[in-house]
């Protein structure tokens, strides 16, 4: 069941997972090890980012970043680009040591 909410005049739906008191919330969440393994193994047995994005319940756009976070450089056995969940958590990690505030010294 979809709920109306009104914001700037406009009529926004709704879906059941992300209304919380008639707000547009948002759940977010880093995808685990765990389960940049199942993408690994649902793409390589020739399944398509929308379903793996089903499966995990994230966003398709949310794959699409993950595949291109995992690629080697190589083609699969699906002539798809492949994917190494390693490869994607490794850079992952590396992205993390990268972000926040940078010490200046004078």
């Amino acid at each position: 069941m979809r709920k109306e909410a009104k914001a700037s005049g406009r009529i926004i739906f709704l879906p059941e997972k992300h209304r919380k008191r008639g707000e547009n919330v948002r759940n977010y969440r880093y995808l685990t090890f765990g389960d940049r393994e199942k993408i690994e193994t649902e793409y390589a047995a020739g399944g398509r980012p929308a379903d793996i994005a089903i499966d995990l319940g994230v966003h398709v756009a949310t794959i699409y970043k993950e595949l291109k976070r995992g690629d080697t450089g190589q083609l699969d056995k699906n002539m798809r680009r492949e994917y190494s969940a390693e490869l994607a958590q490794r850079r992952l990690i590396e992205s993390f040591k990268c972000r926040g505030r940078k010490s200046t010294t004078i």
